[in-house]
């Protein structure tokens, strides 16, 4: 009759077992190609964890220089990259989006505000519409950030369909973006994603104090979707894709693993990208966060309990039993 106690922090036994039942059942294997080379810290293990239980087949390239992406990726995904892109891999992300004319690829970018600038990388983001700005986002309204920290900030979905079921997100260390105008014709930028109207754009290393002056508060795009789309012999519509986001804590981050649709923004963002469609179906796992009730488990109340459920409780049952048994005989 001794006592112990134990908690349980994350279960994965349910996504893992749905997970394989939909792998083996599925008639489209999703192949994601991870461009690592161009970072330093990684943050991509989560998002390729999530991504393997959605019956994705991942590729890890840690070259400092891709010259080409694998023609079998369906997405590429770019996190918080510290170097610059070369004309070469400008070029190589270029060719795998437009895929011979076929469309159909997507490419998925994850900021941080860390990081330094990226003229090349963000000059081809701009090019697809998405602009990125120098500064990193604060929340000036206490009711939408941190109290301690107000680059940490609520954000919420914009009109796009991805985040029709979706009610608000959490991240930090954003980079200001917005939704400009795409230099080629056939491409639409749209915001899925959005800031409220007290968020402010501030000099990255801002310190948590830092009053913002009226000229740096507005609203901001935090996921931005850019849209390439023509049509195909048969007259269907094919598109591909680019993503960007403005903190990689959509998918690595404390917030991500809780109720808050981080993680499933970011498998919703690939899937479109994957040009998959909406499955209904998807495999995220959570952290359990629920406060343990241990303290106020006493031994005077352990006893009561036992008392109750292993001594009165039977004697009841038994002693009714009897009563029902004498009146039925005697009947």
């Amino acid at each position: 009759m001794g006592y112990g106690q134990y908690s349980i922090s994350e279960n994965k036994i349910e996504t893992a077992l749905t997970s394989a039942v939909a792998f083996v059942t599925s008639d489209k294997t999703k192949n994601a190609f991870f461009i690592k080379g161009h970072s330093n810290d990684d943050h991509s293990a989560p998002y390729i964890e999530l991504l393997k239980a959605n019956n994705y087949e991942i590729t890890e390239n840690s070259e400092k220089i891709v010259n080409s992406i694998d023609s079998k990726a369906d997405i590429a995904v770019i996190m918080a990259p510290v170097n610059d892109f070369t004309e070469t891999e400008i070029s190589a992300l270029s060719d795998f989006l437009y895929n011979d004319g076929k469309l159909g690829k997507g490419l998925i970018y994850f900021g941080n505000a860390k990081c330094p600038a990226l003229p090349n990388l963000y000059d081809f983001l701009s090019e697809w519409g998405i602009v990125i700005e120098d500064g990193i986002i604060f929340e000036t309204d206490s009711n939408y950030c941190l109290p301690e920290d107000p680059s940490v900030v609520a954000l919420f979905p914009g009109e796009d369909e991805i985040t029709k079921n979706m009610n608000y997100f959490i991240t930090g260390n954003n980079i200001a973006m917005s939704v400009g105008e795409a230099s080629e014709s056939g491409i639409t930028a749209t915001e899925v994603v959005k800031t409220t109207d007290s968020a402010a754009k501030v000099p990255v290393g801002s310190a948590a104090d830092y009053k913002p002056g009226e000229d740096e508060i507005g609203a901001y795009s935090p996921v931005i979707m850019a849209e390439k789309s023509d049509y195909n012999d048969n007259n269907e519509k094919i598109s591909s894709y680019v993503f960007a986001l403005s903190s990689t804590d959509f998918a690595d981050s404390e917030y991500a693993e809780t109720s808050i649709p981080d993680k499933d923004l970011c498998l919703a963002l690939a899937d479109k990208g994957a040009n998959v469609g909406d499955t209904g179906i998807s495999f995220i796992s959570k952290t359990i966060s629920e406060e343990s009730f241990a303290e106020s488990v006493t031994a005077a109340k352990s006893n009561a309990i036992i008392i109750i459920f292993a001594i009165l409780l039977p004697l009841l049952l038994i002693v009714a039993g009897i009563v029902i048994f004498v009146k039925r005989r005697n009947a």
